[in-house]
């Protein structure tokens, strides 16, 4: 078992390292081996869940937990969340995603917008 270690991005990724961002999109992966590929809108509720589960929630400091959790509401409110339902033909043609993306973002000026967006 190899221990883990602290890696400096910057020498990874020389000019291209941004210190900072606002993302418009979270997309959450579920593994679904026996059905296609296909990507649906995710509550903001769902979403702060699905983060907050992620966080190491033992690791959390009652002096740090509000702030925190106000990080990712925040990140939840101002992305627009989707869950990517990854099928095995991702695999074989992961160029698929673009096309999953750009269907999703159809949707997004139909109704599913209205329904999914909720405050956290």
């Amino acid at each position: 078992m190899s221990a883990k270690r602290r890696i400096e991005i910057r020498s990874l990724y020389p000019n291209q390292f941004v210190p900072s961002c606002l993302p418009q999109v979270l997309l959450f992966l579920q593994l679904v081996p026996n059905q296609p590929s296909k990507v649906r809108p995710l509550s903001s509720v769902s979403a702060l869940r699905i983060l907050l589960a992620q966080s190491a929630p033992p690791l959390f400091d009652r002096h740090t937990m509000s702030q925190h959790l106000e990080v990712l509401k925040g990140l939840v409110q101002g992305s627009r969340c989707l869950e990517l339902l990854a099928g095995p033909e991702l695999v074989q043609y992961p160029e698929k995603l673009t096309s999953l993306l750009a269907e999703a973002e159809g949707d997004e000026h139909g109704s599913h917008r209205d329904r999914t967006h909720q405050p956290v």
